[in-house]
């Protein structure tokens, strides 16, 4: 039985939860909140009262060490561990006004989950969100990380995804939104602690930022990506400076000894795709006009439905202006290792989207895969992408 006691003082109303306190200053208008995991009865009345959910994950209770804590699991690329304010607080947050947010988690080392978000939802059915507020965990997955964000410096970046209006302005709904690089097989993470407080709690891990650095290259005119490198790879995850359609990263696919990523179709996906982020690998935009070609291996499974092409979308900033060629790449081969190559002298683009210059300033580019309507069965897998 969860035990709720109510204090009343002359500008204060705090209420306090046995397994999770809320507390609401409203002279200052700033919500405090901490949510433990204590125990494995107080979990299963969170799910079956609706108190905590999860999108596209499972969740539950589970003793790591002599840590109790909320297990999440998911194969999905981004997925939802939900709290219910109204139930919580019994009210809104306003997390305009929302000062340190503290997660203690532990993403074990073989986990794909990479990086947080936050979401956020009201009663309107407005449902948006912030970027990645933590990412640093690379040296320190199987351990107990715990990170303080000030998010004051972040809620300016929030961006509303479904509707009209600004959900985080009048939450009844928020969400830890984890990034997963791996959809092939499931990946967890366990809550310790979540927190909302007035002042920065002290703690020694907190002396690590929260998110980390681009990697910075001085000359990104020639590079290849390659997935070997664990913590370059950990990094570029961090970051999601690249994308593909229901990804995997392995090794040994087809006989390559090297770890390769995977693009696939599913009924999920409208693109069966690659996207390499330039700005978020190299640090910076690439310059397309310095370049001569693009070359890469790859290994189509055999028994992939056929498809005309792969396409080459070429984005500025934001997307805001975009070239186009349908015929980047016209012939693949089935089964095996093969290497295709593209000199970018003989590239057709055409734009398609906006007016600014883009082909000095390229910030990511879309490998796609122009497959016919309902033969999407196609699995791809690429290796050693890089351009000079």
């Amino acid at each position: 039985m969860i035990r709720v006691v109510q204090c009343f003082f002359v500008s204060t109303v705090c209420l306090f939860v046995t397994s999770n306190c809320f507390s609401q200053d409203i002279a200052r208008g700033i919500p405090e909140f901490e949510v433990r995991p204590d125990d494995e009865k107080t979990i299963g009345q969170w799910l079956e009262d609706g108190t905590i959910s999860g999108r596209s994950c499972d969740l539950a209770f589970e003793n790591v060490g002599d840590q109790p804590c909320l297990k999440v699991s998911t194969s999905s690329e981004f997925s939802d561990l939900l709290f219910d304010l109204k139930k919580l607080q019994q009210g809104t947050v306003d997390f305009r006004d929302a000062q340190f947010l503290t997660l203690s988690i532990l993403i074990p080392k073989e986990s794909w989950i990479s990086a947080i978000k936050m979401n956020f939802a009201n009663e309107d059915g407005d449902f948006g969100g912030i970027p990645e507020v933590a990412n640093n965990y690379i040296g320190r997955f199987g351990t107990w990380v715990e990170t303080t964000i000030d998010l004051r410096d972040v809620m300016e970046k929030a961006n509303t995804w479904h509707g009209e209006g600004k959900p985080w302005t009048n939450a009844t709904a928020f969400s830890l939104n984890p990034y997963n690089a791996d959809q092939a097989t499931p990946s967890v993470w366990y809550v310790r602690k979540i927190s909302l407080s007035a002042t920065k709690p002290s703690s020694s891990d907190n002396a690590e930022p929260a998110l980390l650095k681009p990697l910075v290259l001085e000359d990104n005119s020639a590079f290849t990506i390659n997935f070997d490198n664990p913590e370059q790879l950990r990094r570029w995850t961090a970051f999601r400076a690249f994308e593909s359609s229901f990804q995997s990263l392995q090794k040994g696919i087809a006989g390559n000894e090297t770890m390769s990523i995977r693009l696939k179709g599913s009924d999920k996906n409208k693109f069966i795709a690659f996207l390499p982020m330039f700005d978020k690998m190299t640090g910076k935009p690439l310059d397309f006009t310095k370049l001569t070609r693009i070359r890469f291996r790859y290994h189509l499974k055999k028994g992939s439905d056929k498809f005309p092409s792969m396409s080459l979308y070429v984005a500025g900033k934001h997307w805001q202006s975009l070239l186009f060629c349908k015929d980047f790449i016209t012939d693949f081969n089935q089964g095996g290792w093969h290497t295709a190559e593209v000199k970018l002298a003989d590239l057709k683009l055409n734009r398609v989207k906006g007016t600014a210059d883009v082909l000095t300033q390229v910030y990511e580019i879309r490998l796609a895969l122009e497959y016919e309507a309902d033969n999407k069965d196609i699995e791809m897998w690429i290796d050693d992408f890089s351009w000079e």
